[in-house]
Order: C-alpha cells, then structure tokens, then sequence
C-alpha cells in the first residue's frame, strides 16, 4: 500500500460457482492461523444481504484482526478480506470499512 504498512490489506476475491456458506468453510481452513467468531448477517451500503465473519491471529507478537465480507451473486460469491493489526485498527480499521461499504454489484449489459 502507498503508507508502506505490510500489515494492512484490502483484498477482493471472486468464488466462481460458490455460495457464502460453502466458501466460509473453505476460507476458514485455508486461514486456520486465525480463530473466528460465528459468522453474522449483516449489509453494506449499496448490498443488502452480506455475511460477516471476524477473525484474531498472533503474528509476531501482535495481535492482528481480519474482517471478512462475503456477497453471493447468480455466477458466485466474493469475499471481502479485510485485515489490519489491533493496534492500528482505529485509524487504518476505519479506512478498510469504508472502503468495503463502498462495495457495489453492477449488472453488465449484454
């Protein structure tokens, strides 16, 4: 990122053929590092339907915290990975959450 801070991230990733419910799973075992919470329904600001699934891990010694948004679609599900050490979640925290609700679902024209 511009900042030069390693440990904050924003990723998007598309899961072809998947739904939220399969792909929890699947993330959560890939990033078995962490230990999360149950996932909740929740929104954003331009999708209604969103499931939330929150994360803490120790890395080096610091606490480093993951929000995940997933959205299903027709074509699939994609996962909004949020991720940023504790300590700075007050002020690198609130940049990734707006980012994230801005998220929005375009239909293409064909």
């Amino acid at each position: 990122n511009q900042y030069g801070n390693e440990d904050v991230e924003l990723t998007v990733r598309f899961y072809t053929g998947r739904k939220s419910a399969e792909v929890i799973e699947l993330f959560q075992r890939d990033e078995d590092e962490y230990t999360f919470e149950s996932a909740v329904q929740t929104s954003l600001s331009n999708v209604e339907t969103v499931t939330q699934l929150r994360g803490t891990k120790m890395d080096d010694g610091q606490l480093q915290e993951m929000v995940v948004y997933f959205v299903d679609t027709d074509q699939g599900c994609y996962g909004l990975i949020l991720e940023c050490p504790s300590d700075q979640a007050d002020s690198y925290g609130g940049y990734l959450g707006a980012m994230a609700n801005s998220f929005t679902l375009l239909t293409a024209n064909r």
